[in-house]
């Protein structure tokens, strides 16, 4: 039975210090680690597909309806081209079954197959482009208020925004002012 899309739980490091873990981290993470190593391919143009049809919400519309279907084509376009046989395994009295990859583009494939897995629980979504247009590296969101990779990109983001500009500005003009600071300045000196 898989785990809720909402479902968090905490595990404790050796440091003994709570890390949370979303569902679906455990997948996303080999699969963030490729796509920030090599970045470009099928599988790129897959996500980038998938979120444009993700986006149309409910294709009512008979244009929407259209667009649909034609990134939908191009989904399974992408996905023909990779080759997976299911492998089972008797445990107890159930079978458990795993997707095995075949042909040249074996590395590839498992990359796909993670992707695949993350789809069909709902949470393809969630990995998606760093939102500092400077960075580009991918990352997996375990909340959905999760836009940059890291703190220090947002950081880098926030400060690179022209308000902070200008706020900055302001605010060391007015430091810069300051008696106070002007006296300390010329005891320095």
């Amino acid at each position: 039975m898989r785990k809720s899309p909402h479902h968090v739980s905490r595990t404790v490091t050796k440091s003994r210090t709570q890390q949370r873990t979303y569902p679906g981290q455990d997948t996303a993470e080999p699969l963030v680690k490729w796509l920030n190593r090599v970045g470009t391919g099928d599988l790129v143009e897959l996500l980038d597909t998938a979120e444009r049809y993700r986006k149309l919400e409910y294709p009512e519309s008979q244009t929407k309806s259209k667009i649909a279907g034609l990134l939908k084509a191009k989904i399974n376009s992408i996905l023909i081209g990779y080759k997976f046989s299911p492998v089972v395994d008797r445990i107890g009295h159930r079978w458990k079954v795993e997707w095995c990859a075949r042909g040249s583009n074996v590395v590839d494939a498992w990359v796909f197959l993670f992707a695949i897995d993350l789809a069909e629980r709902g949470l393809l979504h969630k990995l998606k482009r760093c939102a500092n247009p400077t960075c580009g590296k991918w990352l997996f969101a375990g909340t959905d208020s999760k836009r940059f990779h890291s703190p220090s990109c947002a950081v880098k983001n926030f400060h690179s925004r022209d308000e902070w500009k200008q706020h900055r500005a302001d605010y060391m003009r007015e430091w810069r002012q300051n008696p106070r600071t002007k006296s300390r300045e010329r005891r320095r000196r």
